[in-house]
């Protein structure tokens, strides 16, 4: 391992001596070697010194990287010949510098024509699918879906201003050379990535490499400074190099790299390159981010889901249901947790269940309940998430309803008001990112947990914020065998006899999303089988576990997927000496947190969020505002304004997370139109034309939530009144 910040045989080359050995001075070499002569020796010397200048060049430019390439301990597979030729001893064939050059130049040639590229996802296809490209629409369990109707207005503006197939690009397009991100997978010996800087103007490059090795030998061949220069020069705003030997971790840096940084959807269509006779690594990654690039569009939410959820809240909070308005700051010892999802591995776990059901707190999260009522057991708390009407009609199930009645209900605050009748025990938390949240909690006083993506995120984020010592995960799996079940046998997934709407719309889903599964790090296995949902799911839950675990134990007794900061743990193994006493006083504590003393002022909260949304209005028609010639001043455009929503100016506001996920879906709409035109200049009208739609939209959406108070004291009057009153 080097320790120094030159490798040991640059340190000879800048200073040799008589006494140096030959592999100190220059790169391995045959004996012949030994007495170089004067042009191996200047060779030499370009080689080090472009060592170098791109090692101190990294050291700067790029820390992380640096710091990985002193872990590596070179090994220089070249050897300089008489004539000043490098012969190149490349791990899957051999050749001299020249043949590795005109591999270079193929590998561009491949990537210069439009047609054979590697790109992440196909064709465009959803637009022409307007159920997809507009949810809600004509959705009777949306209060006011406005959202669906400025998408339409979208791409109906495209498909007026761009009749026509042949005006239409297959691909993304905008302009001769022209690319708003390129990602490349692996440097190869440099010349292609060269060859692609000095083409195309780009607004952002980012390069993977999977083997430090490789990325290490280039900086002998490639004039990284040089590079990262001709780049700026051309226009380029950020040069990011990831390197990892994980072939996950690397697809999940690049994920969140394109997320931090960019609007996701520059990556789908965004052109690829890779060397063709690299390993399956480089493959694989490409083959993960084509999944992972789902992952970016997850959790963003709608406008109208927003505006549901804000409807509820305000009716929530004026019914002064129990809130959470404190957290356990301690663990407490000998409090115990059983976090019980539907997944497969509950079939065989449950007799745990009944071991210590008597002993340990135990939360039944969402579908787990239908497990729960069929096996005759109750949990300490049932939870769910879900806003829409399909919560109430999957509860409102006769066998269901009267199974829940005594069990205490932790419901988030956007849940349908008429769920907290089905209980004598209601209980309510707020959702970490959320409008509803906002208007409750205007001055952030109160926890606010991490709920999403599945109901088992809630649970889990619940137990550690709850002074928990000890959680263990039980029908959490988030993933599944290749053959085998995706849910437990006894869960509403496979109950046809009691299906409801919501249940047979949630089995269909769930079978898409098994079809485009992709193999992930198992718990006990090599690998298991998992969804985009799961794989959020399962990252989600390794945040809250390095955020809020720092002394608490979190045991994964699953089949399915590895879970980060989670201890694989098999059943048999699982020992717990809590008495029931011990699961009282969590309970106890756990009741402490909740009260019903806390303000509530909807109607004057709402009004701060109307000047809210009316200060984003204003900011974004200030964004939009920039002059913009082509497609990549468009682009720029989308750029400024995913910073604006990302970097989360409005976080503490209701704004921020009522209207970012509409202005993101709303802007991966135009972005798809408007690099579909083939002509600059109609495409620049389309622009400025889609810009205008957008800004209308956050207009509607202000007028909307004026409507909010009103609507929310008419359903009120038309409920019962809360439990107990």
């Amino acid at each position: 391992m080097r320790h120094s910040s030159l490798p040991s045989h640059l340190h000879a080359a800048m200073t040799p001596s008589d006494d140096s050995s030959p592999s100190e001075i220059l790169p391995p070499a045959d004996q012949e070697l030994y007495n170089p002569t004067p042009l191996q020796e200047s060779v030499r010397l370009r080689l080090l010194a472009t060592y170098q200048s791109n090692l101190l060049f990294f050291e700067k430019q790029f820390p992380y990287v640096y710091q990985e390439l002193l872990k590596y301990e070179p090994v220089i597979p070249f050897t300089i010949m008489e004539d000043g030729n490098i012969h190149i001893k490349d791990k899957f064939r051999e050749g001299t510098a020249a043949y590795f050059t005109e591999i270079g130049r193929l590998q561009f040639k491949y990537f210069d024509d439009p047609d054979s590229r590697v790109r992440v996802v196909t064709r465009f296809g959803y637009l022409y699918d307007e159920k997809m490209a507009a949810p809600h629409v004509d959705n009777p369990h949306f209060y006011c879906p406005i959202e669906g109707t400025y998408r339409f207005a979208l791409i109906r503006k495209f498909k007026e201003m761009c009749p026509a197939e042949e005006d239409r690009n297959p691909w993304p397009d905008f302009g001769e050379n022209r690319i708003p991100m390129i990602i490349a997978f692996g440097v190869g010996y440099g010349q292609d990535l060269r060859m692609i800087v000095e083409t195309y103007a780009m607004r952002h490059l980012v390069v993977v490499e999977h083997d430090v090795a490789d990325l290490d030998f280039s900086l002998y061949f490639v004039d990284y400074v040089s590079l990262y220069h001709e780049f700026k020069f051309r226009g380029g705003k950020h040069f990011t190099i990831l390197v990892s030997p994980d072939t996950e971790e690397l697809t999940n840096d690049l994920l969140l790299t394109i997320r931090g940084h960019w609007p996701p959807y520059f990556a789908r269509g965004t052109c690829l390159h890779y060397n063709d006779y690299r390993t399956g690594e480089v493959k694989d990654i490409s083959a993960r981010l084509a999944s992972g690039i789902h992952q970016l569009y997850a959790g963003w939410g709608f406008f109208d889901d927003e505006v549901l959820s804000l409807l509820h809240s305000a009716q929530n909070i004026e019914r002064h249901f129990p809130l959470c308005v404190r957290e356990e700051p301690r663990t407490f010892d000998k409090s115990i947790a059983f976090i019980v999802g539907s997944g497969p591995s509950l079939d065989h776990l449950w007799p745990l269940i009944e071991q210590y059901r008597d002993r340990v707190v135990v939360i039944g999260c969402g579908s787990s309940i239908s497990v729960f009522m069929k096996k005759g057991i109750k949990p300490d708390f049932y939870i769910e998430i879900e806003r829409t009407d399909f919560t109430y009609e999957f509860m409102a199930e006769p066998r269901l309803r009267e199974f829940v009645k005594d069990i205490p209900l932790l419901f988030l605050s956007v849940i349908p008001p008429g769920c907290f009748s089905f209980s004598e025990k209601p209980l309510m938390i707020l959702k970490l990112v959320d409008g509803g949240t906002q208007v409750i909690d205007i001055e952030n006083k109160y926890p606010r947990f991490s709920t999403g993506p599945t109901v088992t995120n809630a649970g889990t984020d619940f137990a550690l914020r709850m002074g928990f010592s000890e959680i263990y995960l039980l029908g959490v799996d988030v993933g599944y065998p290749k053959e085998g079940p995706h849910h437990s046998k006894d869960s509403y997934y496979y109950d046809e006899k009691h299906a409801t709407e919501y249940v047979t719309q949630v089995v269909k889903e769930t079978d898409v999303a098994m079809k485009q599964s992709l193999s992930v790090p198992g718990n006990f296995d090599d690998t298991v089988e998992s969804t985009t949902i799961f794989i959020q799911t399962r990252d989600n839950i390794a945040t809250s576990i390095r955020i809020h675990g720092d002394d608490k134990k979190v045991y994964n007794l699953n089949r399915g997927a590895a879970i980060k900061g989670a201890l694989p743990l098999r059943p048999e193994e699982v020992v717990i000496d809590c008495t029931p006493e011990d699961r009282q006083r969590s309970l106890d504590r756990i009741a402490a947190c909740f009260t019903t003393d806390y303000p509530r002022d909807v109607t004057r909260n709402l009004g701060f969020l109307a000047d809210q949304m009316e200060a984003v209005h204003a900011d974004v028609r200030n964004i939009f505002s920039q002059p913009i010639k082509n497609k990549l001043d468009v682009c720029d455009v989308l750029a400024d304004l995913n910073f604006y929503l990302f970097a989360r100016k409005h976080q503490g506001t209701a704004a921020f997370p009522m209207l970012r996920g509409s202005l993101y879906h709303m802007c991966n709409i135009f972005y798809d139109c408007m690099s579909q035109i083939r002509d600059t200049q109609r495409a620049m009208e389309y622009a400025r034309q889609g810009f205008n739609i957008i800004l209308e939209f956050l207009l509607a959406g202000r007028e909307v939530i004026e409507t909010i108070p009103e609507e929310a004291l008419k359903r009120l009057a038309a409920l019962s009144p809360p439990a107990g009153e």
